[in-house]
């Protein structure tokens, strides 16, 4: 169900979050690095363009992750959070390098 939620709201450029809660900052991202903080502290994070390309996948074990953007062209994107094999949220992000 979490899957199909994902789905549809990247379909409909909105945001999909479960109880499991996180931030993405800064947004527009513009400095080349985004930083996300989540209430979990493991799990998987991937960041895919508008068609749904996955763009850059990192596996996480931290409360707060730094990620370098800087390889991403300027452009919306989508980061979802994993854990245990199912999307718990995500999130749209605007990079502006």
């Amino acid at each position: 169900m979490a899957n199909d939620n994902a789905a549809l709201a990247n379909k409909l450029g909105a945001v999909y979050q479960s109880s499991i809660k996180f931030t993405a900052t800064p947004n527009p991202a513009n400095n080349g690095f985004i930083e996300i903080n989540t209430d979990n502290s493991a799990g998987i994070i991937n960041i895919k363009d508008i068609t749904g390309k996955t763009i850059l996948e990192k596996v996480f074990s931290l409360q707060s992750n730094r990620i370098d953007v800087t390889s991403l062209k300027n452009g919306i994107y989508f980061i979802y959070l994993s854990y245990a094999n199912e999307v718990s949220a995500v999130q749209k992000i605007v990079i502006a390098n």
